[in-house]
């Protein structure tokens, strides 16, 4: 299944399972509630399609130098990272008469690191390109969840979204430029024919563009029950989502989430 055709069907999964939300809740649903939550995690929330165009793009104001023509190709990334500590908060309601739950909740994300690492050539003709940037992200989550009760345990599994707003983002880029010429010209003492190396080295810090992030995701995780009074837990999330910043073009994204969780139940 491509990316596209995964991506839709997350979607499609996660818009009918709002739509029968709406039409479920009530107002007595609102002062119902089964839990609060808090839960620490790391994400993973990988650019598909990155390239030196896609990370310049983000910069704010004017560039130091023009990264793009440095003729790095699609096998010339030999590293990338993306590395989200996120903090969540929300609660559960129940949706009347479906057997299923609506999680609502906040999110933040501090210091995310995004990084890409290119290189090309070999030597001392090897051109390197290092791309890394931190921001942050506070956002809204909501999930429709299925919980399977079973001695001692709860199972959950389900489908949600999340849509956020990324900001304060600063970034470093770094690395060597190797320009190959022919040498020719007689008065600067020039060979005919011979081949000049220029090696130019940078490194450069930028602001970045604000942009908006949303993911639609799979979820599932397990807990284990206190005294029915707290839950201890494990969750993870798998989904597709996408990265808008202004004057670029929409950025696709692959989103892995795993945290622990405790639950204060009702």
């Amino acid at each position: 299944m491509t990316f596209l055709k995964k991506f839709k069907a997350i979607f499609i999964l996660a818009i009918l399972a709002f739509s029968f939300t709406n039409t479920s809740i009530n107002a007595q649903a609102l002062f119902n509630m089964q839990n609060i939550s808090a839960s620490m995690g790391m994400e993973q929330e990988i650019l598909r399609g990155l390239s030196a165009k896609s990370i310049t793009d983000q910069v704010r104001g004017e560039l130091n130098l023009d990264y793009n023509n440095m003729e790095f190709g699609k096998d010339d990334i030999y590293s990338m990272a993306c590395e989200n500590p996120t903090f969540r908060i929300g609660g559960t309601i129940p949706v009347k008469g479906s057997g299923l739950s609506l999680y609502l909740g906040a999110n933040a994300i501090w210091d995310r690191y995004d990084g890409a690492f290119y290189q090309s050539g070999q030597g001392e003709d090897r051109s390197t390109l290092h791309f890394e940037s931190w921001s942050n992200e506070v956002s809204l989550e909501s999930s429709l969840l299925k919980k399977i009760q079973l001695p001692l345990f709860n199972v959950y599994v389900g489908a949600g979204t999340n849509v956020g707003y990324s900001f304060g983002g600063v970034a470093n880029i770094s690395g060597t430029n190797v320009k190959m010429t022919e040498a020719g010209d007689i008065k600067k003492g020039e060979t005919p024919g011979e081949v000049m190396t220029t090696i130019e080295e940078f490194q450069d810090n930028y602001s970045l563009k604000n942009s908006i992030h949303q993911r639609v995701f799979l979820q599932g995780g397990i807990g284990i029950r206190i005294f029915n009074k707290v839950e201890l837990g494990l969750e993870g999330k798998f989904g597709y989502g996408y990265r808008l910043t202004r004057g670029t073009k929409v950025q696709a994204t692959e989103l892995t989430s795993l945290g622990v969780n405790a639950k204060f139940l009702f």
